[in-house]
């Protein structure tokens, strides 16, 4: 989370947090553009998912997927910004339909499963990577970030992936696998 203390979001503390990854894009560089997957019309009150283009590290297809939360109308403008990185081929047959099961749409047939479905199904039921979070108030900014980051991501996915994403010490490449327990695991099975 990227907060000041007075609780609002800042670029400057943004920076200040993961200096590794400042990526000066300038202001003529392109961000990627999102699509909405899910979601509710009124996104900024309710909340919704989007998704970008499809890309390749070379090994996998992932895609970044654009997640934004709000407390809503009763507690005023607060908003809540991640971005994901999802890959079906890299999350496993058992994640995937664990995932499609987890939203009544196992019955589907294979051709009717589409990676749209998929991104969607395992960002819901948590098998994706944390590439980037943040809250406050002005959602213009924190939208502006997040693109910004997907545009890093874009560029250095592997230093994003390589990440720890909990306590345990599992990188993004663990967890976009469906494994939470990453090294700690690994650790284990090595004695």
């Amino acid at each position: 989370m990227h907060r000041e203390s007075d609780g609002k979001f800042s670029p400057s503390a943004f920076t200040e947090h993961i200096k590794f990854f400042d990526v000066d894009l300038g202001e003529k560089v392109r961000t990627p553009t999102f699509k909405p997957l899910s979601g509710d019309v009124n996104w900024k009150v309710y909340g919704g998912t989007f998704i970008s283009k499809k890309y390749s590290n070379g090994e996998f297809d992932y895609w970044l997927v654009l997640e934004v939360n709000s407390e809503g109308e009763s507690d005023g403008n607060y908003y809540y910004v991640s971005l994901y990185s999802v890959s079906p081929a890299e999350a496993g047959e058992e994640n995937l339909k664990a995932a499609l099961e987890s939203m009544g749409a196992e019955h589907l047939t294979e051709e009717a499963q589409t990676d749209l479905l998929k991104v969607g199904a395992l960002v819901s039921y948590g098998v994706s990577a944390t590439l980037y979070h943040a809250e406050g108030s002005n959602l213009r900014k924190l939208m502006k970030a997040a693109r910004v980051q997907a545009k890093g991501a874009e560029l250095m996915y592997g230093f994003y992936m390589d990440q720890p994403q909990n306590a345990v010490g599992a990188s993004g490449w663990d967890v976009q696998r469906g494994n939470l327990w990453g090294g700690y695991l690994m650790g284990k099975l090595s004695k």
